[in-house]
């Protein structure tokens, strides 16, 4: 399941720095957005480990009303994202990519 499927869903949803997406909604990824972008990017497997696994205790350990406020927050904040205005940074990303791969690959 996508991050925004997760969050659509109403889901408490954890990604990361290290995909376009999870770069985009960093911005809107407030403190009890009920998203929450884990930093890897740079970061060893151990630290990313810990974060991680920090994210899951705090969801576990969390109150009902807790977790059902975020589940809300999750699905309020996923909604600024209109796919007719994304698609282009998809479009962007894949042109990008196959440059760079006419690079690598002559």
């Amino acid at each position: 399941m996508t991050p925004v499927e997760a969050a659509v869903k109403k889901n408490i949803v954890i990604t990361s720095d290290s995909t376009g997406f999870g770069k985009f909604i960093e911005k809107y990824a407030i403190e009890g957005s009920g998203l929450k972008v884990v930093k890897m990017l740079g970061k060893n497997d151990d630290e990313i480990a810990s974060q991680i696994s920090n994210e899951v205790k705090k969801v576990y350990e969390m109150s009902d009303e807790t977790e059902k406020e975020l589940k809300e927050n999750a699905l309020k904040t996923i909604q600024v994202i209109d796919w007719n205005k994304m698609i282009e940074f998809y479009y962007t990303a894949y042109e990008k990519a196959i440059k760079k791969s006419e690079k690598i690959n002559p």
